[in-house]
């Protein structure tokens, strides 16, 4: 998965190694090195787009609902002010 798995596509997905030609790789994306490029790009892009929207979600959060709590819950314990109890007894 995730972003070692889309860079070592372009690795082992190559006609240069000889066994996987006829899958539609060719033309300027044929090498190794031109095809790990071309999956760069790509995790670059989709991290970008994950930061992007991702923050714009928490902005959207944050009008509406507000991501913090006051001082007061934060002081008191979210678990008492929101559950009214203790999530550990240590004391």
């Amino acid at each position: 998965g995730g972003i070692l798995g889309t860079f070592l596509v372009g690795v082992f997905c190559s006609t240069d190694l000889g066994i996987f030609s006829g899958l539609g790789f060719g033309g300027d994306n044929a090498s190794i090195g031109a095809q790990v490029k071309v999956q760069v790009i790509g995790i670059v892009a989709t991290f970008a787009y994950t930061a992007v929207v991702s923050w714009v979600l928490l902005k959207v959060v944050d009008a509406v609902l507000g991501l913090r709590v006051d001082e007061e819950q934060e002081t008191e314990g979210l678990d008492i002010v929101l559950h009214e109890e203790r999530g550990y007894d240590i004391l």
